[in-house]
């Protein structure tokens, strides 16, 4: 049975049916890369375009910067209603103490 990153490395052409090492497996071995993102970069200075192909290859390694998580979203709407009831709190105290 394979395991999921083993069964990608095979598609990816770096294991042989013996799970061997081919050549491109062993460069991307090398590499600290996601073997996806390797192979691009192989490839890139394979075909001497290395330097557009690294930076698609390092914008592959982020998630997208102007997608907010909703999680974070609710957290910051959860903040900012907690600091609304806090300033009527403090409100409701000064009138009561010195009204």
């Amino acid at each position: 049975m394979y395991s999921f990153n083993a069964l990608y490395v095979h598609l990816q052409n770096a294991l042989t049916a013996d799970e061997e090492l081919t050549p491109l497996g062993r460069h991307l071995a090398n590499l600290p890369v996601h073997p996806r993102v390797g192979k691009i970069i192989l490839f890139g200075a394979i075909f001497s375009c290395l330097d557009p192909v690294l930076t698609i290859a390092s914008s592959l390694g982020f998630k997208e910067p102007f997608v907010i998580p909703l999680v974070s979203e609710l957290c910051t709407l959860i903040v900012m209603e907690c600091v609304r009831l806090i300033a009527r709190l403090c409100l409701l105290v000064w009138l009561f103490v010195y009204v």
